[in-house]
């Protein structure tokens, strides 16, 4: 199982989108933190963009928690499976490489470098 000595370093969630014509802001604590502001720049494209970017930034903390926990079932599963045959093993090795692939997206995302 991944080390997880190192917590995330961001605002923790959960945390909510406000959108309005020309700008988005995302909060947390139930609106007493502001985490990000987005604001429109030109065109009525521009003003729906920033409310789906920011509806996305919403999202990171939820998005963080559910990759953290499917690292760590990839990681059991292939323990588990392993033990069969060789086919399986192979499986096993595929979950084992996906879950190091979302081990560098957790890591990008507390800010920190991938060994």
């Amino acid at each position: 199982m991944t080390d997880r000595r190192d917590t995330p370093k961001f605002t923790p969630g959960p945390w909510k989108a406000h959108c309005e014509r020309d700008f988005s802001v995302v909060y947390a604590d139930g609106g007493n933190i502001e985490v990000c502001y987005c604001e429109a720049q030109f065109t009525d494209d521009d003003n729906r963009t920033v409310a789906h970017d920011a509806t996305l930034i919403a999202a990171a903390p939820e998005m963080y928690e559910a990759i953290k926990q499917t690292t760590d079932y990839l990681r059991i599963v292939a323990d588990v499976i392993q033990r069969y045959d060789a086919n399986t093993r192979k499986v096993a090795d595929t979950m084992r490489g996906r879950a190091d692939a979302l081990d560098a997206l957790l890591t990008k995302a507390r800010g920190e470098k991938n060994d």
